[in-house]
């Protein structure tokens, strides 16, 4: 019999063994993405929400009608 332990799972993504930590992305399946890759997806939806424009934050607004204009 032999005394190897079992191979460490692997990312889902980049197929590193999972030694630091990982997400599971499912409960029922073991799909695990690593932290590494987390942090790089997070990164990647950054950069596309820069180049479109990104979510407006709205500091103020001004109304465009008085109540009695709306008659």
């Amino acid at each position: 019999m032999s005394d190897l332990l079992p191979a460490a799972p692997a990312c889902a993504c980049c197929e590193e063994p999972l030694t630091r930590g990982s997400v599971r992305l499912w409960p029922d399946t073991d799909v695990r993405v690593c932290y590494d890759c987390i942090d790089w997806m997070t990164s990647q939806r950054d950069l596309q929400i820069a180049r479109t424009g990104g979510p407006v934050r709205v500091v103020g607004h001004e109304p465009i009608f008085r109540v009695d204009d709306v008659a």
